[in-house]
């Protein structure tokens, strides 16, 4: 993060030194916008990375609870047809 620091300007009189301090303000916020937007852009890059990983893991996790269940069901199937087809 940097710092500005603001000087009083203008040693002469009225307004001279007032433009600068906005000019230094409206940069300042411009760069502060800037840095939101991309700290934004990260943060939901971050978070489609962590549901995409969660969608992986309960697909993986689904298919795994499953995987020692489904042949054994198929079979279980199968001998049941053979006994009616006999």
């Amino acid at each position: 993060m940097s710092s500005t620091v603001v000087t009083g300007g203008g040693g002469g009189g009225g307004g001279g030194g007032g433009a600068n301090i906005l000019d230094v303000l409206k940069k300042k916020m411009r760069q502060t916008r800037e840095e939101m937007e991309s700290y934004r852009e990260e943060c939901e890059d971050a978070g489609r990375r962590m549901q995409a990983e969660v969608h992986r893991r309960e697909e993986v996790s689904y298919s795994r609870s499953r995987a020692w269940r489904f042949p054994a069901f198929l079979w279980r199937r199968k001998k049941k047809e053979d006994l009616f087809q006999s």
